[in-house]
């Protein structure tokens, strides 16, 4: 593997000598065209963490955080997503204090004027996003159990089971234990988890912001400390 920054600082060509040398290192006998390898750097470039490009010739390449990661194989287990330990205790969450989580990674949530919500309403970035609470509700990070249910945005109210969601989502079924979940009072409220696209957060249908001036808005950000990474 290599930090993505070391990559990136890289000339073009040294770029290609890189995926070249590894892909030959996995498959000795690929013999890459032009058009992939340059694929590839692009998407290294655009990618975030948690994507997978699909195999050429039998070498693949996934993102982390902060590293390009080269093997011979697809990898159902590869995940770098802010996660709980399995089986961890719930954690209370308290508004504006920082939590922490798995493999370096915090979490936070903090109140937003109506006006900066709305500008992050179409934020498309799952390691920040939205969410609207009731006055004084109760909230904990927590595993999935059996029988959680979860009302997804768009919805209307219409739940279904986490468990399936998951699977329709993709996510690596080893990390399925480890996803974060924001409970509001008993009730899953939001989560991110990895898939093969990448990370993708979603929130539940009573919880997402509208732009109704009576709702409470608050931030959600997750980052990771690369010290303890």
């Amino acid at each position: 593997q290599i930090t993505r920054a070391d990559f990136l600082r890289l000339p073009l060509s040294l770029q290609r000598l890189t995926l070249r040398n590894a892909m030959h290192h996995f498959v000795p006998t690929a013999s890459p065209r032009f058009e992939p390898i340059e694929a590839a750097i692009d998407w290294i470039a655009r990618g975030t963490a948690g994507q997978q490009i699909a195999p050429i010739a039998g070498f693949c390449i996934r993102l982390t955080f902060d590293a390009v990661i080269f093997s011979d194989h697809e990898s159902t287990a590869f995940f770098d997503a802010p996660t709980l330990t399995p089986l961890a205790a719930p954690i209370v969450v308290t508004i504006s204090s920082d939590i922490v989580l798995a493999d370096g990674w915090r979490w936070r949530i903090d109140p937003l004027s109506l006006i900066d919500g709305q500008a992050l309403v179409s934020y498309d970035d799952p390691l920040n996003g939205v969410i609207a609470l009731p006055t004084q509700a109760a909230l904990e990070l927590r595993t999935r159990r059996t029988g959680d249910r979860f009302c997804p945005q768009g919805l209307s109210g219409h739940s279904q089971k986490l468990s399936d969601m998951l699977i329709n989502l993709k996510v690596p079924i080893a990390v399925r234990d480890r996803i974060s979940l924001l409970i509001i009072n008993n009730a899953i409220g939001w989560f991110i988890a990895p898939t093969p696209d990448g990370l993708r957060a979603r929130v539940a249908d009573s919880f997402a912001v509208r732009g109704d001036a009576e709702q409470n808005i608050y931030r959600i950000r997750c980052w990771r400390t690369l010290a303890e990474s």
